[in-house]
C-alpha cells in the first residue's frame, strides 16, 4: 500500500512539474507575442506617420501650384 501511495506521489510531483515547465513556455510565448505586436503596432504608427506627412506635402504642393 505505501508503494502504491510512494508511486501516486511520485506521479502527482512528475504531472506538477510538467505543468510548471508547460506553463513557463506558454508565458515565454505569450511574452513574445506582446513584444511582437507592440513592434507592429511601433511599425504600423510610423507608417501611418509617413503617409500623412506625404499626404501633407502633397496637399500644400498642390495648394502652391493652384496658386499660381
Amino acid at each position: 500500500m505505501s508503494q502504491d501511495k510512494n508511486k501516486s506521489d511520485l506521479n502527482t510531483f512528475k504531472s506538477q512539474h510538467e505543468n510548471s515547465d508547460i506553463e513557463k513556455e506558454v508565458e515565454a510565448l505569450f511574452s513574445k507575442w506582446k513584444k511582437d505586436d507592440d513592434k507592429i503596432d511601433a511599425r504600423r504608427k510610423v507608417e501611418e506617420y509617413m503617409e500623412l506627412k506625404r499626404l501633407k506635402e502633397q496637399i500644400g504642393d498642390d495648394l502652391v501650384m493652384d496658386e499660381d
